[in-house]
């Protein structure tokens, strides 16, 4: 792969990942739970960090699998 389409990708990625981070329903959510829960902070950032890395987990199975049966059905 080219490196300036790789480059172009990898800076398309990180700037649509960010914005997805950065809409209020992913984050505003634990806010309220751990306020509600009157967790600690350290508490609150564990919590996000055990879902944010299944949410992030998940998503690479999913766009694999996705990838995997789109080449499975063109051959």
């Amino acid at each position: 792969m080219n490196e300036t389409v790789f480059l172009s990708i990898a800076a398309t990625g990180f700037v649509v990942a960010f914005a997805h981070a950065a809409i209020p329903t992913h984050w505003l959510p634990f806010v309220l739970a751990g306020r509600g829960q009157r967790w600690r902070k350290g508490t609150t950032l564990m919590v996000v960090a055990l879902c944010g890395s299944g949410h992030v987990l998940f998503t690479t199975v999913l766009g694999a699998l996705v990838v995997w049966l789109g080449i499975e059905t063109t051959k």
